[in-house]
C-alpha cells in the first residue's frame, strides 16, 4: 500500500508516494517525460519486497506534484529530487530514472553527490553538445514525433506511439500500454505547459563535462531499438563515469522496462550489491 507524501521546495509542491519497510534500503525512482511516479508502481511493489524503501516522485507539474514558477531548469527537477531524499530517508539514496528521470538523476549526481549510493540511468542521455559529437544525436523524425506526440496527441496514431517507444516485437501489446497510461493519467493529464517546461529542460540538459565526478556504482541501460534516444547515447553516458556498466537490453525499444520488465529491477539489485561491496 502506497503513502502519499508532500513537500514545499523551491516553488513547487512536490508530491510522492512510499512503499516498503522504513528500515529497507533507500531508492528514489524518477519518470520520464510528463509522466507521474505511479507509472513506476509495480516495479515500487516488486523493489519493496527485495527489502528497499521506495519513494515514487512525481516531477513538478506531473501526478499530483504542482509547479509555481513559469519556467524551470535541470537544477530544479534534481533539486526537487535532494529535496524528497532529506525529506524521507536519514541516509544517502540509490536513484533510478528513465528518460527524462535519467537525466534528472545525472543532475542529482553533480550537484548533490553526498545525497547518492548509486544510480540507475535508463535510455537516456548526457546531452548536447557531447551526444552531437559522439554520434549520438536523437534522430530528427523521432524529434518530431515527440513534439507531435506531446502538443498534438490527437494527431499521433498507434502506429506512431509503437515506432517511437517501442520495439516492432511490441506492436500488438502498445494498446496495453496505452491503457496503462491512461490509467495512470487518469482524470489529471500532464497539462501542455508542463511538456514544454520538461522539454526546455531537457534540450539545455548536459551533464559530460561535470558527470566524470561521479565516483558511486552506476549501471546504464539502453533498449537495442531505442528509436528515441539512440543506443548510443548509454555507452557515452558509460564513457563518462568512471564505475559504470552498459547492458543493452535486445529486441526492445525506449519503454524497454515494460517491453524486457526483468532487465530493470535486476539492475537496481546488482547495483545495491555492487555499492555494498
Amino acid at each position: 500500500m502506497f503513502e502519499i507524501k508532500q513537500i514545499t521546495t523551491n516553488r513547487a509542491n512536490i508530491a510522492y508516494r512510499t512503499i516498503g519497510h522504513s528500515k529497507g534500503d533507500p531508492l528514489v525512482l524518477v519518470q520520464g517525460l510528463g509522466m507521474p511516479g505511479t507509472m513506476w508502481a509495480d516495479l515500487a511493489r516488486h523493489l519493496a519486497e527485495h527489502d528497499f524503501s521506495v519513494a515514487l516522485l512525481d516531477n513538478r507539474g506531473t501526478g499530483d506534484s504542482i509547479n509555481h514558477k513559469p519556467f524551470f531548469l535541470m537544477s530544479d527537477l534534481a533539486d526537487d529530487v535532494a529535496a524528497v531524499i532529506d525529506a524521507e530517508f536519514d541516509r544517502p539514496a540509490f536513484l533510478a530514472g528513465i528518460s527524462l528521470g535519467g537525466m534528472i538523476a545525472q543532475n542529482v549526481a553533480i550537484r548533490h553527490p553526498n545525497k547518492l549510493e548509486g544510480m540507475v540511468l535508463a535510455a537516456t542521455t548526457v546531452g548536447l553538445p557531447h551526444n552531437l559529437m559522439g554520434g549520438a544525436f536523437f534522430r530528427p523524425e523521432a524529434l518530431a514525433l515527440l513534439v507531435r506526440l506531446t502538443l498534438f496527441p490527437a494527431s499521433i496514431k498507434p502506429g506512431d506511439i509503437r515506432r517511437l517507444l517501442a520495439h516492432e516485437d511490441y506492436a500488438e501489446n502498445m494498446h496495453e500500454f496505452l491503457g496503462r497510461m491512461r490509467d495512470v493519467l487518469g482524470t489529471s493529464p500532464t497539462p501542455a505547459t508542463t511538456y514544454v517546461r520538461q522539454l526546455i529542460a531537457a534540450t539545455l540538459h548536459s551533464s559530460a563535462k561535470h558527470i566524470g565526478q561521479f565516483d558511486k556504482p552506476v549501471k546504464v541501460l539502453t533498449g537495442d531499438s531505442d528509436f528515441l534516444i539512440p543506443p548510443k547515447n548509454s555507452e557515452l553516458i558509460a564513457r563518462a563515469l568512471p564505475h559504470a556498466t552498459v547492458t543493452v537490453v535486445p529486441r526492445a525499444g525506449h519503454i524497454f522496462p515494460i517491453e524486457r520488465p526483468e532487465y530493470l529491477p535486476r539492475a537496481i539489485i546488482e547495483l545495491r550489491e555492487e555499492a555494498r561491496s
